[in-house]
């Protein structure tokens, strides 16, 4: 669904530096979770999905910008590998996550 190339590029490590591929392969299934957990639907590579299937109501296509939420998650993860970081400011990274899964949020009536 995403090239362990596109995920070392997101984390600025060098194509000659594996060592970290299982790590970041965990990355990958965590970040792909996270973002159907948020959206409620079943990512699948845009090359597989039919919107015509059985049960494709439960699907979502990983577009560009859903592509790009998990990479970031990815990146995001990476570099912060505790939950506290000491000494430094308290931030709230994932909002650029939050925008690219906006109009994915199952919207709530009632």
């Amino acid at each position: 669904m995403i090239a362990i190339g596109d995920i070392r590029a997101q984390c600025r490590l060098g194509d000659d530096i594996t060592d970290e591929d299982a790590y970041l392969k965990v990355l990958l299934q965590a970040a792909i979770r996270h973002v159907e957990v948020r959206i409620q639907k079943t990512l699948v590579p845009l090359s597989d999905w039919d919107p015509a299937a059985e049960g494709a109501e439960t699907s979502q296509p990983i577009t560009d910008d859903l592509r790009l939420a998990v990479l970031f998650l990815i990146g995001h993860w990476y570099g912060n590998r505790e939950a506290v970081v000491v000494g430094e400011a308290a931030n709230t990274v994932p909002l650029t996550f939050d925008a690219l899964i906006q109009s994915y949020l199952p919207t709530i009536i009632g």
